[in-house]
């Protein structure tokens, strides 16, 4: 906490946010028409919620909510407010895992992000360290219990 409070700046947020948060998913290669692309931006709120499901990657897709590993998903939030970029689920399907599908969608949203001005990213409880660290190039900052693990990686 104390990381986060000393390193918050406001980054302003473009007019044309939801069209650019579209364009990057909507353009990565295993993107298809009928793929689930939740994107909530609110006026008054200063940060930003993604949520994307590959349907094709998903054998068991059913429109259900909070039943993790089963889908391809990938969900992040922006904070404008605190120039944070934190991930907030990353799941591919184990009958996908190894074909890039996972780093080409984190490479394009942290791309965006990082168009934008945000320079501070963070994944809470990263199931899978040394992904992180040697694919991603964040930092593992390890607690006593797992489920305290967080990451971070800065690009100033």
């Amino acid at each position: 906490m104390e990381r986060e409070t000393a390193l918050r700046r406001d980054i302003a947020r473009p007019a044309d946010l939801t069209l650019l948060i579209r364009r990057t998913i909507e353009g990565l290669d295993f993107f298809r028409t009928g793929d689930v692309l939740e994107i909530s931006v609110e006026d008054d709120n200063p940060s930003v919620w993604v949520n994307y499901v590959s349907r094709d990657l998903s054998p068991a897709y059913e429109a259900a909510k909070g039943e993790w590993d089963r889908d391809t998903q990938y969900m992040f939030e922006m904070d404008f407010a605190a120039g944070l970029f934190c991930w907030l689920s990353v799941s591919t399907v184990p009958a996908f895992q190894g074909r890039g599908i996972g780093t080409r969608f984190l490479r394009a949203a942290e791309e965006l992000a990082t168009g934008l001005g945000f320079r501070r990213f963070s994944v809470a409880g990263p199931c899978n360290g040394p992904y992180w660290e040697r694919v991603m190039g964040y930092t593992i900052a390890r607690g006593p219990l797992v489920h305290n693990m967080e990451a971070y990686k800065d690009t100033e």
